[in-house]
């Protein structure tokens, strides 16, 4: 493995750690929707960061923005 597949492999693993550990803790409102939007910034900064310089670059609807929509769509729904 690359050192770059090493990287997303941490990241995934403690991405899915974090969230299981956070979906047993009794937590609710703000502190929680803080909480799994650190995780998901853990998981998809990648994703926003391209999403952000391809908007910058004029590419609208590319793969990276639409995923960006669409998860912010689903935290929105999860509130």
């Amino acid at each position: 493995m690359t050192k770059r597949q090493i990287k997303k492999l941490v990241r995934i693993i403690l991405s899915a750690v974090a969230t299981a550990v956070l979906l047993l803790l009794p937590l609710d409102g703000v502190l929680k929707f803080l909480l799994f939007l650190a995780v998901y910034l853990l998981i998809g900064y990648d994703i926003l960061f391209d999403a952000v310089w391809g908007l910058l670059r004029g590419q609208l609807l590319d793969e990276n923005f639409l995923m960006a929509i669409a998860t912010v769509g689903a935290f929105t729904l999860a509130i």
